[in-house]
């Protein structure tokens, strides 16, 4: 923590998986997004999965 002398860093593993997760979210909301394009473009869409 910033207050005990430390540099800020968030935990790291933590703030991750929270971003993983909003983009996962934003994958099966948004079908017509620029990220749900780019991706199905590229790795396709698999038995329903991305």
């Amino acid at each position: 923590r910033k207050e005990y002398g430390g540099l800020g860093v968030r935990q790291l593993r933590e703030f991750n998986l929270a971003l993983l997760g909003k983009w996962c979210w934003r994958m099966l909301v948004d079908r017509e997004g620029m990220w749900f394009r780019v991706l199905t473009a590229r790795y396709g869409v698999e038995r329903g999965r991305l």
